[in-house]
């Protein structure tokens, strides 16, 4: 007879898992006495032990929710490093359920927000990070991913392993596409240290990626055409290229971001200026209209997860999930072996490649080949068309427009001196899918 009882954790019965980290499994918990659901967020052992990195972000992460208590701040219920479950020893969080999953899984799948949702969601933000900074806490971290929603959609800061107590930080982390440039240039050594204003450019990001539904640059360096604008204070250049693939934004909204995203931490807005701009007066969503809204982007979330679940389990041959979450069909005579690119195009049939010229206004996407422009868009054929089933594309000399899964994107090959340049252009579904495709391309031609 085999013992069926779940195993118990503290006063919780553990459930099923809701998530996996580099350092900590998270299940759900069911109180024994009360049936209150909680999030367990177990700490992987072998990882902590001699990692002091590891350690010292597991402490900031309990530190900084010990100290800040906020409605949309993550609640952490009980802390215990000491605790087993049955005679293994488990450390464990005890965390306030956020049931309704990352903030970033419904801009990923749904795309940008209304600017009641937008507006709603940035005030949450800005009024929890107020709070953390007058508790001397930094987060430095913030980004959708972060940001989880509860039961009725209210958000919720989560994972204060990165943050800091400090007034003045030197330490190089985040993650690159939210992180302000003051922290960035730390690597190449141009910096004196930075503030708590990196909460605020971090802000800045997510409010013009729940907006627009695609993120305003790609990463703070001088290699990124948007994020140069920024910097040069070019913002008529910047919004000009935006605006090719987005209504027009209102000017009360380019203002404000053009207030955070300042390069120079000096001038960019403080908390106390963002709630006084005219942006923010607008229309705040009550609860209820809250909850309303989120609820119909919800099943469309729901459904993706689903998919990438079935195909996470599945160990079909003929479909394999990369990590970019792209379907990649196997060629029929076997996954050892190579598609070749002759079998795909008649290289040498091909006409003379366009030459590839930097445009006055970028907004799109692009990719360096080490192969030259015909082999390079043989390459791309071959991809595409390993997508799987209900891919479509169509091509006319070295340009590509594929249909594949819930995104349609055009791809146009160029010519360089001895390589070639890769355009990726969105015609439809949302930003975050097409970036999971861009870069599942990325992979495969760099």
């Amino acid at each position: 007879m085999t013992d069926n009882k779940q195993p118990e954790l503290l006063d919780y019965i553990v459930g099923k898992t809701l998530g996996k980290g580099l350092t900590s499994t998270v299940k759900l918990g069911t109180h024994k006495k009360t049936g209150k659901k909680v999030a367990l967020k177990i700490l992987k052992l072998e990882k902590l032990h001699g990692n002091l990195k590891y350690m010292q972000a597991m402490e900031a992460d309990i530190a900084a929710l010990l100290k800040i208590k906020h409605p949309n701040v993550l609640n952490l219920l009980q802390a215990d490093l000491n605790a087993k479950m049955g005679e293994k020893n488990c450390p464990v969080m005890v965390l306030e359920l956020a049931e309704n999953w990352e903030l970033m899984d419904y801009l990923m799948y749904t795309g940008s927000f209304s600017e009641g949702v937008a507006r709603t969601y940035f005030h949450q933000l800005i009024d929890a990070m107020k709070t953390c900074h007058d508790k001397g806490i930094r987060h430095r971290d913030l980004k959708p991913d972060n940001l989880l929603l509860d039961a009725n959609f209210q958000l919720k800061i989560a994972d204060f392993g990165f943050s800091s107590d400090q007034d003045i930080m030197y330490t190089y982390t985040g993650t690159k596409s939210y992180m302000a440039p003051e922290i960035a240039a730390i690597r190449e050594g141009k910096t004196n240290g930075y503030t708590k204003a990196c909460d605020i450019w971090s802000a800045g990001v997510i409010l013009f990626i729940m907006s627009a539904g695609f993120p305003p640059y790609q990463e703070p360096s001088k290699d990124d055409w948007w994020f140069t604008r920024l910097k040069s204070k070019n913002f008529k250049m910047f919004w000009k290229a935006h605006e090719t693939h987005h209504p027009q934004f209102t000017a009360d909204f380019k203002e404000l971001i053009e207030k955070i995203l300042q390069v120079d931490p000096q001038k960019r807005a403080s908390i106390e200026e963002i709630v006084k701009s005219k942006w923010m007066t607008g229309k705040v969503l009550t609860k209820d209209e809250l909850v309303k809204e989120l609820k119909r982007k919800k099943p469309a979330v729901e459904e993706e997860k689903h998919r990438q679940c079935l195909e996470s389990k599945s160990d079909s041959s003929s479909n394999i999930t990369t990590r970019f979450g792209v379907r990649a069909g196997v060629a029929a005579q076997g996954a050892t072996e190579r598609i070749k690119i002759d079998d795909i195009l008649d290289v040498k049939s091909l006409p003379e490649p366009p030459k590839y010229k930097d445009p006055a206004i970028n907004n799109y996407t692009t990719a360096q080949c080490k192969l030259k422009a015909q082999k390079a868009l043989a390459r791309v054929v071959a991809l595409v068309s390993g997508m799987g089933p209900g891919t479509k594309f169509s091509r006319s000399g070295y340009e590509l427009e594929a249909e594949i899964q819930s995104v349609t994107m055009a791809i146009e090959v160029y010519a360089e001196e001895d390589s070639s340049r890769i355009v990726f252009r969105r015609l439809a579904g949302s930003w975050g899918s097409f970036r999971k495709m861009y870069g599942y391309f990325i992979s495969k031609l760099s």
